[in-house]
């Protein structure tokens, strides 16, 4: 197997002779701070995927919409616990995936700006989508 090594990752003996001696200090002035910061970095990623969750939860009802007017079962709509603003559509490969319907607006006068629009959540050309800059 041959696994790429580009020019940082070699350094030279003196430097990482350097870095083991910082490291070695470190640990002998706060030998709890690794398991701190650990800790703290798992409560933040806790807190964080609760926020998502949370999130994916308050768009259900909005899926739901949708998917009663798609004709099909309210329950059955699903929001993405780890992106809840995307949404599962079809794609040009005829697949299913997330993703956002992005859509790019320009104006013919010079002194409007023009870029990237986001249509509302469930609007459609079918009931008049007016997208918006965010």
């Amino acid at each position: 197997m041959r696994l790429p090594a580009g020019r940082v990752t070699w350094k030279c003996q003196s430097r990482a002779k350097q870095r083991v001696v910082e490291l070695k200090q470190q640990l002998n002035d706060d030998p709890g701070a690794d398991h701190r910061r650990r800790e703290a970095a798992r409560v933040r990623a806790a807190k964080e995927r609760e926020a998502r969750i949370q999130a994916a939860l308050d768009r259900l009802p909005e899926q739901g919409e949708i998917k009663r007017r798609q004709g099909k079962k309210p329950e059955d709509a699903r929001a993405s616990t780890t992106d809840p603003d995307a949404t599962v559509m079809k794609r040009g490969d005829g697949g299913f995936r997330p993703a956002y319907n992005l859509q790019y607006g320009t104006d013919r006068k010079p002194d409007h700006r023009s870029g990237p629009m986001w249509p509302p959540r469930g609007a459609t050309k079918a009931n008049g989508c007016r997208c918006s800059n965010k």
